[in-house]
C-alpha cells in the first residue's frame, strides 16, 4: 500500500489540481472518519467502524478523489490495471480477481479484488475490494479492506456497499454529501 500511495502522490506534476468531486457513504452512522487528508493532489478519507482504532480495525473503507490523469493517459481500464499492479507489488504472493468494467451512476467504472495474506508492512492480512469511477473531472476510488479473509457474506456486503457510494460535488444537496468532509478548494489548504 505504501508504494501505491507514494505513486499516487508523486504521479502528478501540475501545480494545482482542485478536487471537485468525491465519494460519500450513503449511510455512515456506524463509521468514523479516522483520517481526512489532502496529499499530493489526492483527497482521501479513511473510515473504520465505531469503537475500532486506526491501528486495530476489522474493516476499513477508504475513498480517494484525484485528478482524472492521476495514472497518466488512457482509459479507466488502463488506470485501474496500473493501480491494481501497484497494490499487488506491495504484497508479494498476493492473488487478485479479474478487472470488471461496468457503468455506475451512468459513468464508466472498474472493480477488482486483491487478497494479500501477509501484508509486509503490518504483518497482517489485507483483503481489498476496489472500485474506481470516472467522474466529470476527477477519478473517484473506494476500497474496502478486511484484516482477515472475508466470508462469503462479507464479499457480498462489500460489493453492495460500494453500490451505495454517492458521487458528491460542491453543488450536491443531499445530506450524505453534506455530512462528510469536503475537499479543500486548493492544494495548499490544510485538512485535518
Amino acid at each position: 500500500m505504501l508504494n501505491f500511495l507514494f505513486w499516487i502522490s508523486a504521479a502528478l506534476s501540475a501545480p494545482a489540481y482542485p478536487v471537485s468531486e468525491w465519494l460519500a457513504p450513503a449511510d455512515h452512522s456506524t463509521l468514523e472518519a479516522t483520517e481526512v487528508r489532502w496529499s499530493g493532489y489526492t483527497f482521501r478519507i479513511v473510515y473504520i467502524g465505531r469503537g475500532e482504532t486506526a491501528e486495530n480495525w476489522s474493516r476499513r473503507i477508504t475513498t480517494w478523489s484525484s485528478p482524472s490523469d492521476i495514472r497518466g493517459a488512457g482509459s479507466l481500464a488502463t488506470k485501474a490495471a496500473r493501480i491494481k499492479e501497484a497494490i499487488i507489488a506491495d504484497c508479494p504472493g498476493s492473488r487478485s480477481g479479474a478487472l470488471r468494467l461496468f457503468t455506475s451512476s451512468g459513468r464508466p467504472a472498474a472493480e477488482f479484488w486483491i487478497a494479500c495474506d501477509l501484508y509486509p508492512e503490518t504483518g497482517r492480512p489485507d483483503h481489498y475490494f476496489v472500485r474506481m469511477i470516472s467522474g466529470e473531472a476527477n477519478l473517484l476510488s473506494a476500497a474496502i479492506t478486511y484484516r482477515a479473509p472475508p466470508t462469503t457474506a462479507q464479499i457480498a456486503d462489500a460489493s453492495a456497499y460500494l453500490d451505495t457510494l454517492l458521487i458528491c460535488t460542491e453543488l450536491t444537496a443531499g445530506p450524505a454529501c453534506r455530512s462528510v468532509p469536503a475537499p479543500p478548494r486548493t492544494t495548499g489548504a490544510n485538512v485535518r
